[in-house]
């Protein structure tokens, strides 16, 4: 349930820490090249395909950076809460409650609409942020706990937000009852 939109939104930070090092990487590959034995044609398609992946990650950021500036402020002051670690003193005074999941969950659904309107994709996801494996090891623990929600029977579990909350399973009555 909005797998691709909770890992854009959790590697969002670690995103602008990699094109950092990138740009450093690249630096010390292009100076590095002087005094090295491979071949000229070698290093530079290395730099080609590293600008490339610098790319994707920039125009990753950016279409994020778009979303969420399109969200209403609440919205995005949910979004920045849970993912960014953001505090607010509105929102820790209604955490835990019914109507702290809803608008979690609502604005999950809107950063969703954003990122179409946007025209990002899932198909986009997969061909550029699936080939990061920071990335990809994200979406595979949001795909992992996913599944697990859904392959339970649904008389066994109360789920708000992607996330279980307890068993709803109806217990059996003691000795004493009866």
């Amino acid at each position: 349930m909005y797998v691709m939109e909770k890992c854009l939104l959790a590697c969002f930070n670690a995103m602008q820490d990699v094109i950092e090092k990138m740009d450093g990487l690249f630096l010390k590959t292009a100076l590095g090249s002087y005094h090295s034995t491979e071949p000229c044609e070698a290093i530079c398609d290395k730099l080609i395909e590293m600008t490339e992946r610098k790319a994707d990650l920039l125009f990753l950021v950016d279409t994020i950076e778009k979303a969420l500036g399109n969200l209403p402020s609440e919205r995005r002051k949910f979004l920045e809460y849970k993912f960014f670690g953001v505090k607010d003193d509105e929102i820790e005074s209604i955490k835990g409650s019914r109507k702290y999941y809803r608008r979690q969950l609502a604005a999950i659904v809107g950063f969703s609409v954003e990122l179409k309107k946007v025209g990002f994709t899932e198909d986009d996801f997969k061909d550029m942020a699936l080939k990061f494996s920071f990335i990809a090891s994200v979406y595979k623990d949001f795909s992992n706990k996913n599944a697990i929600a859904q392959s339970l029977p649904s008389s066994c579990y109360k789920v708000s937000n992607g996330k279980i909350l307890g068993s709803t399973a109806i217990r059996p009555r003691s000795i004493r009852s009866l």
